[in-house]
């Protein structure tokens, strides 16, 4: 493996950071790039969180043949060495992976580290609002307007949701569980993609405006605390209220979280005099889930 060397942030970032990885890693224009994108985002967080970064340091530890792609501790996040490779021997998906998984890492020092799930139940609280958050920071931040293409990002999600919940084994985005043992097969694109998606789906139904302000609530309320769903949903209502929307929030919820299943629209083409066309849309019911 090699002897680890630190790598300390010489520029004037705010937060404090420092990578560790391999001598043979250790890459001074990567380092600089990582510690770019984790200011980028950090910046971006704060403010669309109405939240400061909630630690006192940002440290990167990158690690030969680890099993996922990054591990979210408090100020520490472990992740693959292939993320030190030099830019030239990169492909395109490996450019584009650095971003998204630095940005969904770093968003757990808020959703994970700040706020807490109480139970595996609500492990889409943290893993969930991680996807939606970095969707937004890549598509919206303007300090990422180099990054091509992360409007695919979205899109990607979108489908590998919609994939895993056509299938027999979907399961709705919260589920019970009753034992930490169980808790494996929770970490899957349901819990990941589709809660993404729903959350994106309620940023439009409420508007961005609450969507912010339900945060902003969120981690006013429950800093170093543990949460469940209906803790985050109450802090939506409460925003609603503020903004004087009456909008029945629950049934959305309830429908969008606790069932499983993608229902199904079949489109029937009807010609017409003129040669004008009529769409008749019907939608049928999950053929997998409920």
């Amino acid at each position: 493996m090699g002897p680890y060397v630190s790598i300390p942030n010489l520029s004037d970032y705010r937060v404090p950071m420092t990578i560790y990885c391999r001598k043979t890693k250790a890459h001074i224009a990567e380092a600089e790039e990582r510690f770019r994108t984790i200011q980028i985002a950090i910046d971006f967080f704060e403010e669309f969180f109405s939240c400061a970064f909630p630690f006192k340091k940002y440290d990167m530890v990158f690690v030969p043949e680890f099993r996922i792609n990054g591990m979210e501790n408090v100020g520490v996040v472990i992740m693959r060495d292939t993320f030190m490779r030099p830019a030239e021997e990169k492909t395109f998906f490996e450019y584009q992976q650095w971003y998204k998984v630095a940005v969904h890492e770093l968003s757990h020092m808020w959703f994970g580290d700040l706020v807490t799930m109480r139970w595996w139940n609500d492990l889409w609280l943290k893993e969930s609002f991680a996807e939606y958050s970095t969707i937004v920071c890549l598509t919206e931040c303007q300090g990422f307007s180099y990054v091509k293409c992360p409007q695919q990002l979205g899109l990607h999600f979108l489908w590998e949701a919609l994939n895993d919940d056509t299938k027999r084994t979907t399961h709705p985005i919260q589920m019970t569980i009753n034992h930490t043992n169980d808790a494996n097969n929770m970490y899957d694109k349901i819990c990941y993609r589709k809660g993404a998606c729903f959350l994106k789906q309620i940023d439009h139904f409420v508007g961005r405006d609450i969507m912010r302000e339900g945060i902003k609530l969120y981690f006013r309320e429950f800093s170093f605390k543990t949460v469940v769903l209906q803790d985050f949903i109450n802090c939506l209502k409460k925003a609603l209220t503020l903004r004087l929307k009456p909008i029945d929030l629950q049934q959305w919820v309830d429908s969008w979280l606790t069932k499983s299943g993608v229902n199904e629209l079949d489109a029937v083409i009807e010609s017409k005099a003129n040669g004008k066309f009529a769409i008749h849309i019907s939608q049928r019911e999950p053929r997998n889930g409920d």
